[in-house]
């Protein structure tokens, strides 16, 4: 497995979701190589840290409005 498809997967295998076919693969070079293993330490770290963080019952005006505004923009570019 080359980094590019380790990076690929590493959302799925933080998850959970790995297919069982790539696991062997994906653990065998985040083990080997040592910048996909740091990137991927990074990201579990990253997503225990935010799922520690509490969760707003509210949303503000703001973030709305950005919602608003993202959907906006987005759908312009739709083809």
């Amino acid at each position: 497995m080359n980094c590019a498809r380790a990076i690929d997967l590493m959302g799925d295998a933080i998850e959970g979701c790995l297919a069982a076919s790539l696991k062997e693969d994906f653990y065998e070079h985040v083990d080997a190589c040592t910048p996909c293993g740091t990137y991927f330490q990074q990201l579990c770290f990253t997503r225990t840290a935010l799922k520690q963080l509490p969760r707003q019952s509210k949303t503000s005006r703001q973030r709305n409005e950005l919602m608003k505004r993202f959907k906006s923009e987005f759908r312009d570019e739709d083809p």
